[in-house]
């Protein structure tokens, strides 16, 4: 068992007790607010999650969890203002969460650290689902989606919905206290304390494969088709809490995660919330679907191994719509690989797209502040597999994140999803370095094309292989030359000279 579950037992009671007594203090300050009682679960689901106006029908709306246990509840309405609504990217929708929804909100410019959001309902509590103790509720679907393993404080929103058209889509954040905090007191990243959740989707045409109900699918997933979980979205640092943490057991949950460098859907602490950290918004997709039957979905949030440190999923207010083609575009692929000889290149494909002008491609070097740097035609309206590439030869060395942006013929935009690229991949001269010697002012001119700047050491060395210059100099990306006065009293002759850092060499001859 972890030590976090001892946390727990010995104060849990006090501090839940605690975090009851301050959430009308929080809902007077943060800029999250919780609301349990206005609306109803169909009221959340119906209205809500999914727009009135949007022409989905929904039916068979349910819940299973803890709802209005001693004024508890694991379902309810948010709304965010102010800082928390910036950093958070949606302003009101529903919220699922293995804790209580009225413990989430947090004092603006306190660290979750210090008010740990840990709630444990324990074995019994009226709605309580989990797998194991005295009042156990061992379902198939929770089962398959634990991988096997013991769940807790599970739960579960699910409806009927009839689509207008043939594709699925909405928007989501996944929160947790098991990712790490900002003093590394917790950190469960890429360990057995996984909390999961899931997406289930069944119905005509969809063939999940995976062993659960009516054949049902997973649509939670990130663009390269990982699992969206604490193990494939996280800071990129292994943890050291318990549970046997290794790099491993992220790379198995996501084969593009890098250790020590954050993953691209990853965002860290929202201000005002009680998570030790969130992804950024992600985007649900599933086309497919035939208009008019009636397909179920069934959204679940689960405690793996011990119900301690709680989890939530924020689901944007109106963002459940089938009355349009989902997306713009249907992208079922998005990758990049550096190769020594083109930079970063980047592929794409898409299987249908509507209304698709073109593509901006963006980057940044800290998955935030994305700059275009190029266009790339679409193909309007299709239904047919499309492959998009495109080489960046001006990629800096080092993680790169890169996004999709697509523009509509008619200027509406829809951000796609981010993915990260390593450029170190041995690119002989990535920064374009010339080297040149101009004999009239006996100057080294070395001319170069950077756009971060860049720490560089020049060395001139003689036939004789004896150094006769050593010094180090700055790539600076408004300057695109270096001279450098060579020593009144250097031989004629000819010479090495090498420009380097820790990353590459360019070497050429000179004659004096």
């Amino acid at each position: 068992m972890k030590h976090k579950v001892e946390l727990k037992s010995v104060k849990g009671q006090l501090l839940g007790t605690c975090l009851c007594m301050l959430t009308l203090a929080f809902n007077a300050t943060a800029q999250l607010t919780i609301n349990n009682t206005t609306n109803t679960v169909s009221q959340l689901v119906n209205g809500i999650l999914v727009p009135s106006a949007g022409g989905t029908t929904v039916s068979n709306i349910s819940f299973g969890g803890v709802y209005n246990q001693s004024s508890r509840y694991q379902v309810g309405y948010f709304s965010t203002a102010g800082t928390t609504a910036t950093q958070m990217g949606i302003g009101s929708g529903v919220v699922l969460t293995t804790g209580h929804t009225s413990e989430l909100p947090l004092t603006l410019g306190v660290d979750p650290r210090a008010a740990q959001y840990t709630r444990n309902y324990v074995s019994c509590t009226t709605g309580e689902i989990r797998k194991g103790g005295t009042c156990p509720n061992v379902q198939n679907d929770l089962n398959v989606l634990s991988g096997g393993g013991t769940y807790y404080n599970t739960a579960i929103l699910e409806f009927d919905f009839v689509p207008v058209l043939g594709a699925v889509s909405f928007r989501y954040i996944f929160g947790s206290e098991e990712y790490s905090d900002n003093s590394g007191l917790i950190n469960y990243q890429c360990s057995d304390y996984s909390d999961r959740f899931g997406f289930l989707l069944s119905g005509p045409g969809i063939s999940g494969g995976q062993g659960y109900t009516n054949d049902a699918k997973n649509i939670a997933r990130l663009s390269n088709g990982s699992i969206v979980s604490i193990n494939s979205v996280n800071s990129g640092v292994v943890g050291s809490s318990g549970g046997g943490p290794s790099a491993a057991k992220c790379l198995a949950a996501n084969a593009a995660w890098v250790n020590g460098s954050p993953t691209a859907d990853y965002l860290g602490t929202i201000d005002g919330t009680q998570m030790n950290g969130n992804t950024r918004i992600l985007t649900v997709y599933q086309n497919g679907l035939t208009p008019g039957q009636t397909y179920h979905i069934k959204l679940i949030i689960m405690d793996l191994s011990d119900g301690a440190y709680e989890s939530v999923v924020y689901f944007e207010g109106g963002s459940f719509t089938t009355s349009v083609s989902g997306l713009p575009v249907e992208l079922t692929d998005f990758t990049g690989e550096c190769r020594p000889e083109n930079g970063v290149e980047l592929n794409w494909r898409t299987e249908t797209e509507h209304n698709n002008d073109y593509f901006l491609v963006e980057r940044s070097d800290a998955a935030m502040d994305f700059q275009v740097i190029d266009t790339v035609q679409g193909n309007g309206s299709s239904n047919e597999v499309n492959l998009y590439s495109y080489a960046d030869k001006a990629a800096p060395l080092g993680i790169n994140y890169y996004r999709l942006r697509q523009i509509d013929f008619d200027g509406r935009s829809e951000e796609l999803p981010v993915i990260s690229v390593d450029a170190s991949c041995g690119i002989t001269n990535p920064y374009g370095i010339e080297i040149g010697y101009d004999p009239r002012t006996n100057q080294l001119i070395v001319s170069y094309d950077v756009k971060h700047p860049e720490e560089m050491v020049l060395n001139i060395t003689n036939m004789l292989g004896q150094r006769v210059v050593n010094v180090d100099f700055r790539l600076e990306p408004t300057k695109h030359v270096f001279q450098y006065q060579l020593p009144s009293d250097m031989s004629a002759g000819m010479y090495v000279t090498e420009v380097l850092n820790s990353m590459i060499s360019v070497q050429s001859k000179i004659i004096k």
